[in-house]
């Protein structure tokens, strides 16, 4: 509990918190690395900004990406990939497992097209692949949109048409008291 209330609080400067969840995942303390990964989730934007983050291990970089995470796939990706800058040596089998903690299909068409693309960390194809899907999606849902605009269209000219036989009515039996008034 006191190290929950110090995260809770605060009190953990940024770059103590990785070094924290270096030693804990180390050493196997599941319930005190949870704590940390939680916090360093909730923080990741802000923290894998650090210099620090790049010393992260892998292990503790593992951790992260399969932690059940608040933050967003591209703001996790966004610190992998800043992460991976300085990690030539990181056998690719090792570097794979990483990316595939991630899915295509949940980022958004902007951050495929600007952010993840430009990392090469993923073929092209798949990528645009996606981006199809999200085309498709996108046409679908224009589809859906014309045709409740076509009915509003068309229930609006419905109910301008009955006003107008309405008033063509009205004025129709005004003229038939007019005419059949004496003069």
């Amino acid at each position: 509990e006191y190290l929950q209330d110090l995260l809770d609080s605060q009190k953990v400067q940024f770059k103590d918190c990785l070094a924290a969840l270096d030693f804990l995942i180390l050493h196997k303390f599941v319930t005190a690395s949870d704590l940390f990964l939680k916090f360093i989730d909730q923080n990741l934007s802000s923290i894998s900004s650090l210099p620090e983050f790049d010393t992260v291990s892998e292990c503790s970089m593992q951790a992260l990406l399969k932690y059940d995470k608040t933050s967003t796939d591209i703001v996790l990706f966004t610190a992998l990939s800043k992460w991976l800058e300085n990690k030539a040596s990181l056998p690719a089998n090792v570097r794979m497992e990483m990316l595939s903690c991630f899915n295509l299909e949940r980022f958004t068409k902007n951050d495929l097209v600007n952010i993840v693309r430009k990392t090469n960390f993923f073929e092209d194809e798949d990528i645009c692949d996606v981006l199809e899907k999200h085309l498709e999606n996108l046409d679908k849902y224009i589809g859906e949109a014309n045709k409740q605009i076509d009915a509003m269209q068309q229930g609006q000219i419905e109910a301008q048409q009955t006003t107008i036989e309405e008033s063509e009515r009205r004025i129709n039996e005004a003229l038939m008291v007019l005419m059949t008034q004496p003069q």
